[in-house]
């Protein structure tokens, strides 16, 4: 049985757990805000195309790294909250307010956790991944137990068909649809296991956790060593440059996934290049 849902591991970044402020009061918090709005707080764009920044190739490269554990730990978020969800759920009976769908609503939404969970230490073109890095991660003996099993998972079951998990059974109809004939049953009567409640996801959230506090420490310290790292006229030009110039000068810097989202990002990097 699940222990009671603890306070999160995994909280929203300051911009999305303001998204419904319009104005914020002059003093929030540990920040000092002086007729701020939520635009302000959102800032600009990275210059990543102006000459400055697109010639250096080495805070390029750290800006590409630290976008993609951005993109992994807010697919962790989810990840997570959808675990806690389960977890709930199994404590307070409520899988039966779904009725017969709620023997299969629950490994649905799990099945995603673990494809998540998972992603980033499968290899993917054109983006950072942690494979090979679960002992630097944590050396913690369940977590890493933890880790193969639902890669395992993930690798022979939830991408792929090798498991003996839910395998079909035919079953024959005798002297249907009269008598002395027969018809074959294919669908339904299938052996379905109930995943989410033989999977612990006292101990998956736990791992979600724990791979979300490196991509947090490894956030921080691309964050540091971007900022560290700024030439001069780099520095000015973010300081000096007017926002709203900045807002619309690089617009699009850096964000193809919304100018053309089924681009492959090997594909994206190669014609940069050229």
């Amino acid at each position: 049985m699940a222990s009671p849902r603890t306070v999160p591991c995994i909280t929203l970044p300051l911009i999305q757990a303001l998204a419904f402020v319009t104005n914020l009061p002059t003093n929030f918090g540990f920040i000092s805000v002086q007729k701020m709005t939520i635009f302000d707080l959102a800032g600009f764009p990275f210059p990543l195309k102006h000459p400055d920044f697109s010639s250096d190739a080495e805070l390029i490269k750290k800006v590409g790294v630290l976008g993609t554990y951005v993109e992994i730990l807010r697919e962790y978020r989810d990840a997570y909250e959808i675990v806690e969800k389960l977890r709930e759920a199994e404590l307070e009976d409520k899988m039966s307010n779904f009725g017969m769908l709620s023997i299969r609503i629950p490994d649905i939404l799990l099945s995603y956790s673990i494809l998540q969970y998972a992603k980033p230490f499968v290899e993917s073109k054109g983006s950072t991944n942690l494979i090979g890095k679960e002992k630097s991660i944590s050396e913690d003996k369940e977590f890493l137990k933890f880790h193969i099993f639902v890669m395992k998972l993930r690798h022979k079951f939830y991408a792929h068909r090798e498991l003996n998990i839910n395998r079909h059974q035919l079953h024959v109809l005798q002297n249907f649809p009269e008598k002395n004939k027969i018809d074959l049953i294919t669908d339904g009567q299938s052996k379905v296991m109930l995943m989410y409640r033989t999977i612990e996801l006292v101990q998956f959230s736990r791992n979600i956790c724990i791979v979300a506090d490196h991509l947090t420490n490894q956030i921080n310290g691309l964050k540091k060593a971007v900022l560290s790292n700024l030439t001069g006229k780099q520095r000015e030009y973010l300081i000096d440059t007017d926002i709203d110039v900045l807002r619309t000068a690089h617009i699009d810097d850096g964000n193809m996934g919304m100018t053309i989202p089924f681009q492959s990002r090997a594909e994206k990097e190669s014609e940069n290049e050229t």
